[in-house]
């Protein structure tokens, strides 16, 4: 975990974040890196 950058999201703001190592919580905002909302939308 952590050495691929594979999982590269925008969390809460924060772009470049590796999902893998990010403790999910409610109400967190995920972006994935072509810009879709984690649910899809």
């Amino acid at each position: 975990m952590g050495v691929c950058f594979g999982c590269l999201c925008e969390i809460d703001g924060r772009p470049g974040t590796q999902a893998c190592l990010t403790a999910a919580r409610d109400g967190m905002t995920i972006r994935t890196q072509n810009g879709d909302d984690a649910d899809g939308r």
